[in-house]
This record gives structure tokens, C-alpha cells and sequence, in this order.
């Protein structure tokens, strides 16, 4: 589709210095027809803004300067009517304002976009929902195996604001609008955010998210022992299933050939509870 002339203001303005004051100047003075343009393409300068103000978040988080910039943004946005659940293309995929900033680690900005009507559930071209995001931890290889306190807060935000259950039931029957309700232990393109915790040996993730109530699929399980890492993470396996399993090793395999097939219809926690 041809980009609107504000579009491309405003992707200029993304790339060139001085970029977070140049989008304001633009986003505050577009006129109204423009600002619909953006929406009927469902197009919106915040991703822009996450993807270059996340450049400079280090394994320590963002700085409160960063991060009011970006509040400052998403308000500004929000007041001339550009629709928070739009998003943008970077690379192969379309990308949305709130699972970038969980991405980041800009906690402050979660909760301001889901309290101005984000949609946690609504999905990115990569998969990822908010939940996801907020623990892909964005840092240089080594450190995909720690849990920022920034990503950390941004996962209790969401805790806090109720968009969450690890109930499937619940989440197939809500009854608010779609994509308002994250199911804790559900699946993306890369699997659920409990296994690749544990595929990435990052036991702070797997404690929070047992802490949470999280749990270790069938599914999960099952798609652990096929890939032959069964021996390597079976400690921390251990740490999720706590006191439901026996420790030991063959007591394990004899539960892993016990297995049923997981299903969409059934998500059981593992061990099994029939």
C-alpha cells in the first residue's frame, strides 16, 4: 500500500536526530484527515519510537529519561486519536506498540497502553503476545539467561492488571472482548514461555513464572524429552514439578513413556491429572 505523506514524515523523523522531539512536532500537528489515514492503515509512529529509544536499554533496563520519552509519545499519540493497537512494519514483520515495549522492558509504558485499550492477547508477525515478549530479554547472547528487574516489573504489571490467567478454561471462555486475556502457559512460534525458560537454562524466569502459577505442559514436557535435552535440564524440570515427581532420574523416564498426547482441547499441568 502507498504510505501517506505523514507516514513518511514520521519514518523519516524515526531515523534522523532528534527523532522523539521531531515525531511529537509532527504527531501534535497533523491534521485530522492525516492522523485517519494512519489508522485505516493501521500504522503508528510508537513502534518506531520503542525500536529507537530501545537501542540504548543495556542489561540494567532503561534509564527514566528513556522512558518518559516514550510515555510521552504513546499520550501524544492516544490524544490525537491514533489507534493503540496499531503497529508497524520493521524487517518481515508487523509489529505492535505493546509487545515491543515488553520486548524492551519499558514496564511504565505496558501498563499506560493497556490502560488506554492495548489488547495483551493481540499477537505480532513473530507470534509473541505481551507475555512473551517480557521475557525475551533483548540484550547480546549470554544475557538471554538472566531476568532484567525491568522485565522482571513488566511481568507483574501484568500480574497486577489481571490480563492474565493460567486457567485455560477461563481463557476460552471470556467473555470481554477478543485478545483482552493472556493464558499464561500457552504456546507462541518458539514454544511457551515456560519452555524456552527452560531451554535457555534461565532459572530466575522458570521461579517467576512457577511463583505465578505457571506450569509445565504436556506439551511442554513432551517437546523437552523429543529434542534429547531430557538430561541436561532435567534439574531444572525438577524445579518446576517441585514435590509432584520423584527425583529421580529413572522414575522420570518411566512418567515421560506414561504421557498422553497433548491436544488443543486438553492443556494438562504436568504430571497428568486424570
Amino acid at each position: 500500500n502507498q504510505k501517506s505523506a505523514l507516514q513518511l514524515q514520521l519514518e523519516r523523523a524515526i531515523e534522523s536526530p532528534g527523532g522523539i522531539t521531531k515525531i511529537l512536532h509532527l504527531v501534535r500537528t497533523a491534521a485530522n484527515n492525516d492522523v485517519a489515514e494512519l489508522n485505516t492503515k493501521q500504522w503508528t509512529p510508537i513502534v518506531g519510537a520503542i525500536f529507537r529509544l530501545g537501542k540504548n536499554s543495556t542489561r540494567n533496563g532503561n534509564s527514566a529519561e528513556s522512558e518518559g520519552r516514550l510515555m510521552q509519545v504513546i499520550r501524544t499519540c492516544h490524544q490525537r486519536g491514533i489507534l493503540i493497537n496499531s503497529g508497524a512494519w520493521f524487517g518481515e514483520h508487523y509489529h505492535r506498540p505493546l509487545v515491543v515495549a515488553a520486548y524492551y522492558g519499558y514496564h511504565l509504558a505496558v501498563r499506560l497502553l493497556i490502560e488506554l485499550g492495548a489488547l495483551p492477547d493481540l499477537g505480532d508477525g513473530e507470534g509473541r503476545n505481551v507475555w512473551f515478549a517480557a521475557f525475551q530479554n533483548p540484550m547480546a547472547s549470554g544475557a538471554t539467561h538472566r531476568l532484567r528487574g525491568c522485565d522482571e516489573r513488566t511481568a507483574r504489571v501484568l500480574l497486577d492488571l489481571g490480563v492474565l490467567t493460567n486457567d485455560l478454561g477461563v481463557w476460552r471462555r471470556r467473555t470481554s472482548s477478543k485478545g483482552s486475556l493472556c493464558y499464561m502457559n500457552g504456546d507462541s512460534s518458539v514454544g511457551s514461555v515456560m519452555l524456552r525458560a527452560l531451554m535457555n537454562k534461565n532459572s530466575d524466569v522458570v521461579k517467576f513464572l512457577v511463583s505465578a502459577g505457571g506450569v509445565l505442559t504436556d506439551r511442554d514436557y513432551l517437546q523437552l524429552t523429543q529434542r534429547e535435552v531430557k538430561s541436561r535440564l532435567l534439574p531444572m524440570v525438577k524445579m518446576v514439578l517441585a514435590s509432584s515427581v520423584e527425583t529421580s532420574e529413572g522414575n522420570t523416564s518411566q512418567l515421560i513413556h506414561s504421557l498422553k498426547s497433548w491436544s488443543p482441547q486438553i492443556d494438562w499441568s504436568f504430571p497428568p491429572t486424570w
